[in-house]
């Protein structure tokens, strides 16, 4: 009896053995490409193509014969030159094609033709461990070469948030119609896709009309030769639709003197307590915020230890202005009585470097470009006039096959960023 016991015990010990399942570990991620779905738990052997989780690549090519060589850009960078098309069909990891791995993410793609004789572009979302293909083909033209050097400049319409109302349509008086339908972060350049855009403009004044569900836009834009001007359309919670403007004092660096306090004649107060490192939108934590101010000029004061500003500021209907104070070591345009302008440019036109003479006051050199908006301090790309008297001066430029000539206003303590378009 004692042995039947005995081997009953040992067999369910056995049994019990039997049963227990081991854990099985291995890639938990469904993203790796040695993703196991049957793990139960992660043992870190994940591994990703594109160099990382969050890593992607974006491809750019052409399935018909455009006619043209392009260079493309993400975001402003030059990525490389497209001298192919693919009468076959494109696939992602063709060797000539134009493209790069990069963080996932939104990128605005730019396709400018031999010496800018066709741009095109358009924004791209890139999900992480995806390679997506862009046919140049589909993406929008936004400038058939007339832009540049031919003394039209261009506008975009855009907002920086969703203003619930749906898309928002635009007229522009005696030109014609576009939608916003989409919104940006920063200002975006002219030409992209979710804005209101209109090109090929003779310089002057221009009325417009906006409208979304619920809310309206009125105003005048001034469109100056070979840049591109960026309207911001402000929402019912910031100015907008009611008539009234915003304002947003700032600065591009930290300039030593602690908070700056900012007093606008008849409003009141606010404080700047930190710094930017382009135009940030109205709104914006650091800067000196007024809202809901009726369209006409304010002055104003402001101070730190040290320095001192004071000017005026012009307020435009349903507009975001933006004003920069420039510090004793950024430019020399603080509180002195005078101001700076930066002639810039987005990207790489391939005629070398471009010289900028200003009537009476002399001459620089863009020698590079800039994705966005740059200070008015001395940078290395040139294109830099500081301490100049307010008022208007005349300008020209040149570049091998590229001529450039107008006018700008230098304003006190104001640091004036003049593109150059092609």
């Amino acid at each position: 009896m004692k042995q039947l016991k005995l081997l009953g015990f040992i067999l369910l010990v056995i049994t019990t053995l039997s049963c227990e399942k081991d854990e099985i570990t291995g890639c938990t991620d469904s993203l790796s490409y040695s993703y196991n779905s049957e793990a139960e738990s992660d043992d870190g052997s994940c591994a990703y193509y594109y160099g990382g989780r969050e890593m992607g690549q974006l491809d750019v090519g052409a399935e018909i014969d455009l006619d043209n060589e392009f260079d493309i850009y993400f975001d402003g960078t030059l990525i490389g030159r497209l001298t192919y098309y693919f009468p076959n069909g494109l696939s992602c990891g063709e060797p000539n094609a134009v493209g790069k791995v990069v963080p996932s993410g939104s990128y605005l793609v730019r396709a400018v033709g031999n010496g800018g004789s066709e741009i095109r572009e358009g924004v791209v979302t890139l999900s992480p461990q995806e390679c997506k293909v862009i046919l140049l083909e589909n993406l929008p033209i936004v400038d058939t070469g007339g832009g540049g050097g031919n003394d039209s400049g261009s506008l975009i319409f855009y907002v920086n948030e969703d203003l619930g109302c749906g898309p928002i349509s635009v007229n522009l008086s005696n030109v014609g119609n576009d939608t916003i339908t989409g919104f940006y972060g920063s200002a975006p350049d002219c030409g992209a896709s979710a804005g209101a855009n209109f090109s090929n403009l003779d310089p002057g004044v221009y009325s417009y009309t906006a409208s979304c569900s619920g809310i309206n836009w009125n105003g005048t834009v001034t469109i100056e030769a070979n840049t591109c001007l960026r309207q911001l359309l402000v929402g019912s919670g910031g100015g907008g639709g009611n008539d009234t403007g915003s304002l947003i004092f700032y600065v591009n660096e930290d300039l030593g003197c602690g908070p700056i306090s900012v007093n606008l004649s008849n409003v009141g107060n606010d404080t700047i307590t930190g710094y930017y490192g382009s135009a940030p939108d109205c709104g914006a934590s650091a800067g000196a915020n007024f809202s809901n101010l009726n369209p006409g000029v304010y002055s104003y004061t402001a101070s730190c230890s040290g320095i001192d500003w004071s000017g005026t500021v012009t307020i435009e209907a349903n507009t975001c202005s933006r004003q920069l104070l420039i510090g004793s070591g950024g430019g020399g345009g603080g509180g002195n009585g005078t101001g700076d302008v930066k002639f810039w440019i987005n990207q790489d036109f391939g005629c070398g470097n471009i010289s900028v003479n200003v009537s009476s006051v002399g001459s620089s050199t863009i020698s590079g470009y800039f994705p966005t908006a740059p200070s008015c301090d001395n940078s290395a790309a040139g294109g830099n006039f500081n301490n100049l008297s307010p008022g208007n001066y005349s300008y020209n430029a040149s570049c091998n096959g590229y001529t450039w000539q107008g006018s700008f206003t230098v304003t006190e303590n104001q640091c004036l960023q003049f593109q150059l378009t092609i």
